[in-house]
């Protein structure tokens, strides 16, 4: 799968099944980290994309919760039947502690929901390991 197809993939997976929390940190001046897509770029449309399977990894562990996301999981890959999702949900100590490790390696999670402090999230921006998602939430608005 190219890099593109990956992204457009991806971005409608986070925008779709509501998994992510804004992946913009903010600058020292107030603003936000933006090398984004252009929303010119953005497909909302999946449909035509090779089988993929998606790797998300989330915090939402307790019953109400573990059940919306199974739910909302099983909806989207209803409604796009060429994407499958590899669901890990670990507790939120447990997400913190592993997450850093996982987004250096090669294998790293498609889409992540991470504590959306300066001291986590954005050190992941910092490094590159997180994407900007404003061009994904502007296709959907």
């Amino acid at each position: 799968m190219t890099i593109r197809t990956r992204v457009r993939a991806l971005g409608l997976a986070a925008a779709a099944s509501s998994l992510v929390l804004a992946a913009c940190a903010p600058t020292a001046g107030g603003g936000s980290d933006s090398d984004a897509t252009d929303t010119a770029d953005v497909s909302t449309d999946i449909t035509d994309v090779e089988d993929y399977t998606l790797t998300v990894w989330d915090q939402e562990v307790r019953g109400g919760q573990n059940a919306q996301m199974e739910q909302l999981n099983a909806a989207f890959e209803d409604k796009y039947p060429n994407v499958t999702i590899d669901r890990v949900s670990q507790s939120f100590d447990d997400l913190q502690t592993t997450l850093r490790l996982a987004l250096t390696g090669d294998d790293a999670p498609d889409v992540v929901q991470a504590n959306n402090g300066r001291n986590m999230m954005g050190q992941f921006v910092a490094a590159d390991q997180l994407i900007c998602l404003d061009s994904w939430s502007e296709a959907y608005a």
